[in-house]
């Protein structure tokens, strides 16, 4: 089941349309025709099971194997119902809906029990296994339960310092029409970003990340918003002559580190 993030943070409740094997209605899962009952395999004795005995030169051997004849049953069906075949059951669909908790990855799975195929000739149903693939995301990276978030700010407003809005992964109320790239469909919260802040610095926004899906409680992983410096590709020729100046500027000249 493909999962998106908005989803995963929430936790959901999905209906799912399942291929599988069903009860024959014909029959009713029996595999017989009705009026008509099963015979005992004259192979097994209706055992479901045979011994073969095999000589050699180191002795006799005794092996206990699945009666080929009635394949485990005991019984063969003689008058097979037309629709399953004697199978007892077809193919068809299913809808099931299955509640898939919060905070979920790629990877992790729930068991639905008795909602498999159903059975052989009455046999009880399989389990359905959900397992969860998470979709890869435009805005935030995932990893375990903190998001990650690249805000790019221009290299005045880190020089400076700035406040900036940063998108949560908890939806605005008519967000969800809205692309998943579109930053107007989140929730935002404000953050100061300091005078002299580095590219690469991380700024945690506590509690804004993924449910624990293993807490009891309400515990959240975090936000991480990395910070990235975005440089302009076109400049004016007055711009151009204004960092000219700056670049001779001391405060504008990168200090020199040696290496390690």
């Amino acid at each position: 089941l493909q999962m998106g993030l908005e989803d995963i943070a929430t936790g959901i409740h999905k209906k799912l349309r399942i291929a599988k094997f069903i009860r024959c209605q014909t029959c009713s899962g029996s595999g017989h025709q009705q009026g008509s009952e099963p015979v005992t395999c004259s192979t097994c004795q209706g055992h479901g099971k045979v011994r073969q005995v095999s000589q050699s030169i180191f002795g006799r051997f005794e092996n206990i194997t699945t009666c080929p004849q009635c394949r485990g049953d005991g019984k063969i069906i003689t008058n097979p119902c037309p629709t399953c075949r004697g199978e007892g059951i077809t193919k068809g669909e299913e809808t099931i809906e299955v509640d898939i908790p919060a905070g979920v990855m790629t990877g992790n799975y729930l068991t639905v029990q008795g909602k498999g195929n159903a059975g052989p000739k009455g046999g009880p149903n399989g389990d359905l296994i959900v397992v969860i693939q998470e979709k890869e995301h435009p805005v935030f990276v995932r990893h375990e339960n903190d998001l990650v978030y690249e805000h790019y700010a221009s290299f005045p407003d880190l020089a400076l310092g700035t406040e900036a809005e940063i998108p949560t992964i908890a939806l605005e109320e008519d967000g969800a029409e809205l692309p998943l790239e579109d930053l107007n469909r989140y929730q935002k919260v404000q953050i100061q970003i300091p005078p002299g802040t580095q590219p690469g610095k991380v700024f945690r926004l506590r509690g804004k990340g993924i449910p624990d899906v293993h807490a009891h409680s309400h515990q959240r992983g975090d936000l991480l918003v990395k910070i990235k410096v975005w440089v302009p590709t076109h400049l004016s020729s007055q711009e151009k002559e204004q960092l000219k100046k700056l670049a001779i500027s001391e405060n504008f000249t990168a200090p020199k580190k040696s290496k390690g």
